[in-house]
């Protein structure tokens, strides 16, 4: 955790907020994220079997292992810092806050997770629902 004073209309007080390096992490798993969701978008609008459709497909999962291997270290860092206190506010709040951010860490671990493993037990793409019968 970082202390800066800062002159605020005459008064000096204290402000808290996460470190750099927290910071960094937090903007560049934002762009992983986001490189992510673009190319598997993306992925969709070329002919199966075409060079920019494998080439999105490949930019995807780049950006997801990118997404796995940040946040590993983000979490190492996050143990290993201070992070500022809450802003005051309802219990509630503070708890649904906490709820939220825990669920954003599990799915941004746990969905690059799931990608390596679908493409280790058969690396196909699960496409549409097939109708029943034999």
């Amino acid at each position: 955790m970082i202390h800066t004073l800062q002159f605020l209309g005459g008064f000096m007080r204290s402000e808290q907020k996460y470190s750099l390096a927290m910071r960094s992490l937090h903007w560049l798993v934002f762009l992983a994220v986001t490189i992510a969701v673009v190319a598997i978008e993306i992925h969709d609008f070329f002919p199966k079997g075409s060079t920019a459709r494998t080439a999105a497909f490949a930019v995807h999962q780049t950006a997801g292992l990118s997404v796995l291997a940040l946040m590993v270290l983000r979490l190492f860092v996050r143990w290993g810092t201070q992070p500022p206190a809450p802003v005051p506010g309802p219990q509630l709040l503070q708890r649904a806050a906490c709820l939220t951010h825990g669920v954003l860490y599990l799915l941004m671990v746990g969905m690059p997770i799931l990608g390596v493993l679908a493409l280790a037990w058969g690396g196909q793409e699960l496409g549409e629902p097939q109708q029943g019968g034999a």
